[in-house]
C-alpha cells in the first residue's frame, strides 16, 4: 500500500493522526468561544469590587434585624454631632487615623443576629486610610471613648477591637465593624468568595426602600426580649407575640419621622399590642418632661387583622437630648456581652 502524500510531504499514518489530533484541539477551542486574544474574557469583578458594590451581599444571612442608615442624612440633620459617643463604639479612631465620621461615612448597614448572644455586623461604606487607621491602632494608644485597641489577625486581614467589639479595613472604601464574632462570620465569607445575598428577600427589598434615611426590617418570630422587657417593663405588651417588623424614618420638620408596621402571631394580639404601644408612648412623655427619653409627637397607632400600624414624631431638639444621654450610658468598648 502507497503511502498518500501531502503538500510534498509523505503522509505516514503517524503524521496523519498528529494532524487530526491539532484539528480537533483547534475545533474544541472555537467551540469555547476562541482563543483568548481573539474572544477576550468576560470581567470578573474582584472580591474589593464585590465588597464595595453590595453590602447585603457582605452579611451573613439570618438576620433577626437588618439596619440601614443613611449617614449623610444623619450628619446633615445636626442630631449626629449627639452621638459620637456611640459611634466610637463601632470606628473608636478618629483625626490621628485620618478619620471623621462626618465626613467619611456615607452609609451604614446593619446585620443583628443570635449566633453566640447578640451579635452583629456593620458593613460600613466611605473612605479609608488603612495605613493611617493600623498605626493609630498599633500604638495602643487609648481612644476616644477610653478603652484599648487590641490588634489581632484574621483571615488574612487586621481586626481592631476594643472589648467584644471591633472594626477591620475591607477596602479603602468599606470598613466592616461588629461583635467579634459577627466579623469573623463576615470575614469568613469574604475569604471564602461566598459574596452573595442571603439574608431574606423581604428584608432586603425593605432596606432598598428609596427615600427613607433610616430602615428596619426585622424577623423576630423566635426572638427573646427578657432583657429588654425587664429594663423597659412597659414594652412587655407591645413586644410580646411580635412576629416581623418593618420602619422607615427620615430627618424633616421637625426632627426625626418615623412611621412602621408590626406584624403579631393573630389579630388578638395585635389589638393588645397596640394598646400597649399607646401606654407606652404616653409614658415615654411623661418621663419625655426630665429628658431621659424624647417627647414621641403625633404618636398614631392603628390596627389591621394582624398588624400594628404606628406613627410619631420626635422633635430635633428632644433627640439631640436623647442622643446625649444614651451617650453617657454608653462605656468603652460597648456592646461587649456582661
Amino acid at each position: 500500500m502507497t503511502a498518500l502524500t501531502l503538500t510534498g510531504r509523505t503522509a505516514t499514518p503517524r503524521r496523519l493522526l498528529r494532524l487530526a489530533l491539532l484539528a480537533l484541539s483547534l475545533a474544541s477551542l472555537e467551540a469555547c468561544g476562541g482563543t483568548a486574544a481573539s474572544h477576550p474574557a468576560a470581567h470578573v469583578p474582584t472580591i474589593e469590587a464585590r465588597v464595595d458594590g453590595d453590602p447585603l451581599a457582605v452579611l451573613p444571612g439570618a438576620a433577626a434585624l437588618l439596619v440601614s442608615v443613611d449617614a449623610r442624612a444623619f450628619y446633615a440633620s445636626g442630631s449626629g454631632a449627639q452621638a459620637g459617643p456611640l459611634l466610637d463604639g463601632l470606628f473608636p479612631v478618629g483625626a490621628e487615623a485620618g478619620f471623621v465620621p462626618s465626613r467619611d461615612v456615607d452609609w451604614i448597614t446593619i446585620g443583628v443576629y443570635s449566633m453566640e448572644g447578640a451579635d452583629f455586623a456593620a458593613v460600613i461604606n466611605g473612605r479609608f486610610d488603612a495605613a493611617k487607621v493600623d498605626q493609630a491602632a498599633q500604638s495602643h494608644a487609648a481612644t476616644r471613648g477610653g478603652g484599648t485597641i487590641a490588634v489581632s489577625q484574621y483571615a488574612g486581614r487586621s481586626l481592631y477591637t476594643v472589648g467584644d467589639v471591633g472594626f477591620t479595613i475591607l477596602t479603602p472604601r468599606t470598613a466592616l465593624a461588629g461583635t467579634q464574632t459577627g466579623m469573623k462570620r463576615t470575614l469568613d465569607r469574604i475569604h471564602d468568595g461566598r459574596l452573595q445575598r442571603d439574608l431574606p428577600p423581604w428584608m432586603i427589598q425593605a432596606v432598598e426602600t428609596k427615600g427613607p434615611a433610616i430602615v428596619v426590617a426585622g424577623d423576630l418570630a423566635n426572638q427573646q426580649f427578657s432583657q429588654l422587657t425587664a429594663t423597659a417593663p412597659m414594652l412587655a405588651t407591645a413586644l410580646a407575640g411580635l412576629r416581623v417588623i418593618r420602619l422607615l424614618a427620615d430627618f424633616h420638620d421637625p426632627g426625626l419621622n418615623v412611621a412602621g408596621t408590626l406584624t403579631y402571631a393573630d389579630a388578638q394580639t395585635a389589638q393588645t399590642a397596640a394598646g400597649g404601644l399607646r401606654q407606652a408612648g404616653n409614658l415615654a412623655n411623661i418621663l419625655a418632661i426630665s429628658g431621659v427619653v424624647p417627647q414621641l409627637r403625633g404618636l398614631d397607632v392603628n390596627v389591621a387583622e394582624s398588624n400594628v400600624q404606628a406613627k410619631f414624631a420626635v422633635d430635633d431638639q428632644s433627640l439631640r437630648a436623647f442622643l446625649s444621654h444614651v451617650s453617657q450610658w454608653t462605656p468603652p468598648g460597648a456592646g461587649s456581652r456582661r
